[in-house]
């Protein structure tokens, strides 16, 4: 019996902490297909909020939020699924992606040192979607 070993080179992704800009989710949600007056009913949730911080007793001014979900809805989840369904097809056919919550897992079998570089290209490349 012969064993055989593959190189795997893996990088985790950590997408909690990524901007969610409303206008960038809302123009994603077009290209989803949803508009009308649930495009417009989802604006309102998202939009024109303010936050405030609290520590004891004094209060901070008021601050326009202008990026993410609000938290404990159950909305907020679905959204930001909606917002990353689309990072797996910015990377090359043979690297794999693998979404669980906001986690993203991102996988090459790695053979040569081509595909160190198509992993490090697919990670530049998953930075650029991040930023846009």
């Amino acid at each position: 019996m012969t064993l055989r070993l593959k190189l795997i080179s893996a990088s985790l992704i950590f997408l909690g902490r990524l901007t969610v800009p409303h206008e960038r989710l809302l123009n994603k949600l077009v290209l989803y297909g949803i508009d009308g007056s649930i495009l417009t009913w989802i604006r309102s949730f998202l939009c024109s909020r303010q936050m405030i911080v609290a520590i004891d007793v004094e209060l901070s001014d008021a601050t326009e939020v202008d990026s993410g979900v609000p938290q404990g809805t159950v909305l907020g989840p679905l959204l930001f699924l909606l917002l990353i369904n689309d990072l797996p097809t910015h990377v090359s056919s043979d690297t794999r992606v693998r979404l669980f919550a906001d986690d993203c897992l991102i996988y090459r079998h790695i053979t040569s040192p081509e595909d160190q570089n198509i992993l490090q290209q697919d990670l530049i490349s998953l930075e650029l979607w991040a930023q846009t």
